[in-house]
C-alpha cells in the first residue's frame, strides 16, 4: 500500500499554485508588480534603517541635529559614532549593514524580474513613461540611495547589482572602491531618469521616488 501511494507522489506535486502568484504572474500585472514594490518601502521603516539607525543612531552630529552624552562609557546601541567614537562590537553596525543588503538585494530581484516583464520596454515611447518604466527607475533610485547611505557609513563596501542567493559566498567578492560605486550610480540614474514620473503625476505623490527625487539623488551621488 505505501509503495502503491509513493508512486503518485510525483504527479501529485507536480501542479501550479492555485494562487497563481508565481513570478510570470506578478510580473505581467502593474498593480501586482507595485504591491511587491511596496515591500522594499516598508523594509526601510524598520528601526534596522531609515526607522532609527540611519535616520538618528549613525547620524554624525550636524549643525542640523547632535548628540550630547554626559560620560565617556561605549553606548551600546552605538550612538557614540555622533562623536566619532565607532567601535567594531556594536551590533547595531552588523544590523543596520545586514538590514540594508537585504533591501538591496530585494531590489535587484524586482529589477531583473522586471526587465524579463513583457510589460517593459528599454525606450520610452509616448509622453509620459508607463507605470512599470517609473516602477523600474523607481527601485534603480532606491537601490541608489540605500548604497549612498552605505558608502557614507562604511566606505567602501560590497558592490552587487544583480540578484545574489543565500549559497553565494558574499564576501568573497571583496568591497569595491567608493568612487567606481558613485560613478555608476550616477550614470544608472541618469538612465533611468527619463523613464520616471514626476511627482504630480504618481499616486502617494512625494511618498514614493519620483523623478524629481531621482535628479536630486543624482546631484548627491
Amino acid at each position: 500500500g505505501s509503495l502503491l501511494s509513493l508512486s503518485s507522489c510525483n504527479d501529485f506535486l507536480d501542479v501550479t499554485p492555485a494562487s497563481g502568484f508565481t513570478p510570470d504572474y506578478v510580473f505581467s500585472s502593474e498593480t501586482e508588480m507595485k504591491a511587491l514594490m511596496t515591500r522594499i518601502y516598508s523594509s526601510m521603516t524598520e528601526d534596522g534603517l531609515y526607522g532609527s539607525n540611519l535616520a538618528s543612531g549613525l547620524n554624525t552630529n550636524t549643525d542640523v541635529e547632535m548628540s550630547s552624552f554626559k560620560n565617556n562609557t561605549v553606548s551600546t546601541n552605538g550612538s557614540d559614532i555622533g562623536c566619532f567614537d565607532s567601535r567594531p562590537t556594536w551590533s547595531v553596525l552588523n544590523a543596520t549593514w545586514n538590514n540594508i543588503y537585504y533591501a538591496i538585494n530585494y531590489a535587484n530581484d524586482f529589477l531583473q524580474a522586471v526587465q524579463e516583464s513583457p510589460l517593459f520596454s528599454d525606450k520610452v515611447t509616448g509622453d509620459t513613461p508607463s507605470e512599470t518604466q517609473q516602477m523600474y527607475g523607481e527601485v534603480k533610485t532606491l537601490r541608489a540611495m540605500f548604497y549612498l547611505d552605505l558608502i557614507r557609513t562604511w566606505g567602501d563596501v560590497v558592490f552587487v547589482t544583480e540578484p545574489t542567493e543565500s549559497t553565494d559566498d558574499f564576501f568573497s567578492r571583496g568591497t569595491t572602491n567608493r568612487d567606481k560605486i558613485l560613478e555608476f550610480l550616477i550614470d544608472d540614474l541618469i538612465a533611468a531618469e527619463p523613464m520616471m514620473k514626476y511627482a504630480a503625476d504618481l499616486d502617494y505623490g512625494v511618498e514614493r521616488a519620483s523623478r524629481e527625487f531621482c535628479q536630486a539623488l543624482i546631484g548627491q551621488l
